[in-house]
């Protein structure tokens, strides 16, 4: 395809894709085909021979458009939503066009400078503390940058707060070079926490490391937040059991039902003593449960906690992350937001979920950067550079990530910013929530048979009313689901379970398209679906 080519095909794919979201409406939700419709549509090998583009384009539009389940369809309520907009769009296209890895400052300095001045700017917007900005004054240590997933973000803080806590045990023991079994013995004691409605990238992470994780319980009284005392029960049972505490992940909106833990007892409940001065416990006392007579406290569990590694604090918002932007957000939520500010490390979240970017897009700030390059610093010959070795504020953001390239994320946030401003993304964020509340009002007019479980930012989570006993609700819930999956081509959802509620099913309002019409007619489906099923 030449340059001449190339235009002509891109125009018509436009016109293609603006007629695309014109008629989103009329599509189902969701592909209407079987497992293997594609495998078994497409050959088994690559054509020998170039084929024409019409060709390319016409099976695009016959084979894999067909299979394609709409997530910007105004009546998708599944999952979270997946933002899109067409300033991104256009902020991918010419990213492609420019395919740069950005590993390095030199390999385009535009690419570099533009990031960190995009999370400085999304820093900005959604009020965290300057301790979390590039530049936020004479003594800032903190930045960030964008990754392609909450789940890279989160395993990336991990790798670092693992060795922060390896670093710190390491100086504890006295020892300069630690042997690779004392180092395998050490790791194995280390545990993150979070709760059982922690996303998977907590625990994924820990697997991936060989780190272990501690899923907490959380009540349907405390609205399924992690509160500060659990925490702290089961870091002091961890600590009596030789364990060693090193990183918590707290969510803003966590995927089942939105919850928000209360950062700010998290944060108390981890200020665990970390100094070592005056505690001379060796790795191997402490993870015996010796303290070889040194009492921190008086005690020998105040030596071994006096011994114990800083736990870094990380806060998973990619749903609701976003919606910090919010002044009534940063209200309501006033002490935690507070506490994430002032004793957090790291936070994460998905402008491509809930921001009007398109995906992926799922920016980190930390508050000390030199923790993620002490970690992920790797510099062979062929990467060194004379403007990194010449100049300390250049930043190869190559050591910051596990993989080596990287891709122009940030354009499509400049894009995107620039055309709606914050006061734009404060409006769709707003429209959305109003949308859910008008949902929730529908339910709660409606009455029996249908009860509220959860509403938070713009998700509701609902199940029938138990008929005689909570089991039987379950079961009733359950028979609404299956009888609306039959109507998945109109309206798409997704199913969860709730500690002290049971099965339950997901309304997730976000999609930019939605209306008031969508949501009145996703509820006359509900009630549809209730009535085929006899359970209303």
């Amino acid at each position: 395809m030449d340059v001449e080519s190339f235009r002509r095909a891109a125009h018509a794919a436009v016109d293609e894709i603006c007629d695309h979201y014109l008629s989103m409406r009329d599509k189902p939700v969701t592909a209407q085909v079987k497992p293997g419709f594609l495998t078994d549509a497409l050959p088994d090998t690559a054509p020998s021979s170039g084929q024409d583009w019409s060709s390319i384009n016409e099976d695009f539009h016959s084979l894999v458009m067909p299979g394609m389940t709409q997530w910007q369809h105004p009546k998708f309520m599944a999952y979270y939503p997946a933002n899109v907009s067409f300033e991104g769009i256009l902020g991918d296209m010419w990213a492609a066009a420019l395919t740069n890895p950005g590993f390095n400052w030199i390999c385009s300095p535009s690419v570099t400078e533009l990031e960190l001045k995009m999370v400085d700017w999304m820093a900005e917007a959604f009020h965290l503390d300057p301790a979390f900005k590039q530049r936020g004054g004479p003594q800032s240590k903190g930045g960030g940058l964008i990754f392609g997933s909450a789940s890279e973000a989160t395993l990336t803080v991990a790798i670092a707060a693992r060795d922060r806590a390896l670093r710190h045990l390491t100086a504890v023991s006295g020892q300069i070079e630690p042997s690779r079994e004392w180092a395998a013995e050490a790791t194995g004691k280390l545990v993150m926490y979070g709760s059982t409605e922690t996303h998977s990238v907590g625990s994924k992470a820990a697997q991936i490391l060989g780190l272990r994780f501690r899923a907490l319980p959380v009540t349907l009284q405390n609205r399924l937040a992690l509160r500060g005392d659990t925490l702290a029960a089961a870091l002091k049972d961890d600590v009596r059991a030789g364990l060693v505490p090193f990183m918590v992940c707290a969510t803003i909106g966590t995927t089942s039902s939105s919850a928000v833990d209360a950062l700010d007892e998290i944060a108390s409940a981890a200020m665990m003593p970390a100094k070592v001065a005056g505690a001379n416990v060796g790795i191997h006392d402490l993870l015996d449960g010796s303290t070889n007579g040194v009492k921190g406290d008086g005690t020998d569990e105040g030596a071994r906690r006096e011994s114990l590694p800083p736990i870094w604090l990380h806060v998973d918002a990619a749903y609701a992350g976003p919606a910090l932007c919010l002044p009534e957000i940063q209200t309501k939520y006033q002490k935690e937001l507070s506490a994430l500010n002032a004793k957090f490390d790291s936070i994460s979240l998905n402008m491509h979920k809930w921001g009007l970017v398109n995906f992926d897009c799922s920016p980190l700030w930390v508050k000390d950067r030199a923790q993620l390059a002490a970690s992920l610093t790797v510099t062979p010959e062929y990467l060194k550079t004379t403007a990194a070795a010449n100049d300390p504020s250049v930043l190869d953001l190559r050591n910051y990530q596990i993989s080596l390239g990287r891709r122009f994320r940030s354009l499509k946030v400049w894009f995107v910013l620039r055309s709606h401003g914050i006061e734009g993304l404060r409006q769709h964020l707003r429209d959305d929530i109003v949308l859910a509340e008008r949902f929730k009002r529908l339910i709660e007019d409606e009455g029996d048979p249908w009860q509220l479980v959860e509403f938070n930012f713009a998700l509701l989570v609902v199940r029938l009313k138990p008929a005689s006993s909570d089991a039987d609700a379950d079961s009733r819930t359950r028979a609404l689901w299956a009888a609306l999956e039959k109507h998945n081509h109109e309206l798409l959802l997704t199913q969860t379970s709730i500690p002290g509620a049971g099965f339950c099913i997901r309304i997730a309002l976000g999609c930019p398209r939605t209306q008031e019409r969508d949501v009145d007619d996703a509820f006359a489906v509900l009630k549809l679906a209730a009535t085929e099923a006899k359970l209303a």
